[in-house]
């Protein structure tokens, strides 16, 4: 299934990923792909919100910021800042968090990484753009199908 949403402020395009977040299972992978200001970083937060109930903040400087939640993590991920995204994630241990069936995981700037390894649940596509509205988002996700 593909569809596409547009928001008109940031608190709509967290709203959004709130009703992302209800789609979510643990063991999910989330891929969120955009340009600088397309709202990734706000629509990942609405997310953690729905499914966390705390607040979240960006991991950019961090390059990952963990939200527990009961019966599992909420790994949030942002590869901008990484010069070598493979060899990073590597080190910190991506392709072990991402076959945490109890895990769900919310990458931002995915195309930094040529490939990702195979998450224990599936994988959903979000691609984001930025209006000339500098306030409206447009946000489009899908299912990936992915080969074992």
């Amino acid at each position: 299934m593909n569809a596409e949403s547009v928001t008109g402020s940031a608190k709509e395009t967290a709203a959004a990923g709130a009703v992302l977040a209800e789609m979510l299972r643990p063991g999910d992978l989330v891929l969120v792909a955009g340009g600088l200001g397309a709202g990734k970083t706000t629509l990942i937060q609405g997310m953690i919100g729905k499914i966390t109930g705390g607040k979240a903040n960006s991991p950019s400087f961090n390059i990952m910021r963990d939200y527990p939640y009961p019966g599992g993590t909420f790994h949030h991920w942002d590869l901008y800042r990484m010069k070598d995204p493979a060899a990073e994630a590597e080190n910190i241990g991506l392709k072990e968090i991402l076959k945490d069936p109890r895990a769900i995981s919310a990458v931002e700037w995915p195309e930094k990484m040529a490939d990702f390894p195979a998450p224990a649940g599936r994988t959903m596509i979000v691609e984001m753009s930025q209006a000339d509205d500098p306030e409206k988002r447009t946000i489009r996700w899908r299912w990936e199908k992915r080969a074992e």
